[in-house]
């Protein structure tokens, strides 16, 4: 529990960000195999990081204290494009993890 909490996940977040899209499902088939043989009990906190990661990255309305949409935060074209690769690849490597 230590090695995730203290020496993989405070890194893992980086090194995906910079991950190019391309290589998302050889750094999630990496992932499947070296979890392979694990008891789900050792990565359950990378399981609960990946979740929050992915929950965090859905699209959310920006609204006013009065409840109305601010105007001009929507989704727009790049930030679309970039939130739905950021989820992709946590959407990739939660796959390793539900396979496992």
């Amino acid at each position: 529990y230590d090695l995730w909490k203290y020496t993989i996940l405070p890194h893992f977040d980086d090194a995906i960000s910079k991950l190019p899209f391309g290589l998302t499902t050889a750094y999630s088939d990496a992932l499947r195999f070296s979890l392979q043989f694990c008891n789900p009990s050792i990565f359950h906190p990378l399981t609960d990081f990946i979740v929050e990661k992915i929950r965090k990255s859905l699209w959310q309305r920006t609204l006013n204290p009065g409840g109305e949409e601010k105007p001009g935060t929507g989704n727009g074209s790049s930030q679309g494009t970039e939130g739905f690769n950021a989820q992709s690849k946590w959407l990739y490597l939660f796959s390793s993890l539900l396979v496992e």
